[in-house]
């Protein structure tokens, strides 16, 4: 833990307000969320059916947009600034337009999650690599279940 701890103080002291942060919570799901300065970020957190807040890669459907510490937002998990579509971009836009969705809960895990939001503040257009990636599994595993189905079908004949 003391060498995430380490690693994720490096990347704060890298930080400028505008970057984009990556929290890895597993080899699959990462939440993400924007700098601001003074050790802040803006992101996308989900609420489960309980009503409790938790990280973007639980599963539910609704949550709303806050300002929280990194640390709290980092808990156990590695952050990475992660700025991979990078052209130049005012940090002042960047900034106002996360700040401006503060209490917003217009999001949903597969279609507007915290990577959704974070792209939106930075490029000024949604999108998320990870939700892409989900899907691709699914319908991949949906083609092999109907193959498997259709196969066996075939072979009762």
């Amino acid at each position: 833990m003391e060498d995430v701890r380490r690693h994720n103080q490096a990347v704060l002291d890298s930080l400028v307000p505008g970057d984009l942060v990556e929290f890895q919570r597993s080899w699959l799901f990462s939440h993400w969320a924007v700098y601001i300065g003074n050790e802040e970020v803006v992101h996308f957190i989900e609420r489960n059916s309980g009503g409790v807040f938790s990280s973007s890669s639980e599963r539910s459907m609704t949550g709303v947009v806050r300002r929280d510490s990194f640390w709290t937002v980092a808990g156990r998990s590695k952050a990475f600034k992660n700025n991979r579509r990078d052209a130049k971009y005012s940090c002042d836009v960047i900034v106002t337009r996360a700040l401006s969705k503060l209490g917003v809960s217009e999001f949903n895990l597969f279609l507007r999650n915290s990577e959704h939001f974070v792209a939106w503040c930075r490029y000024g257009e949604e999108c998320s690599e990870q939700a892409q990636t989900i899907w691709t599994m699914f319908l991949g595993s949906m083609a092999v279940i109907v193959g498997g189905i259709a196969a066996l079908t075939g072979l009762r004949r």
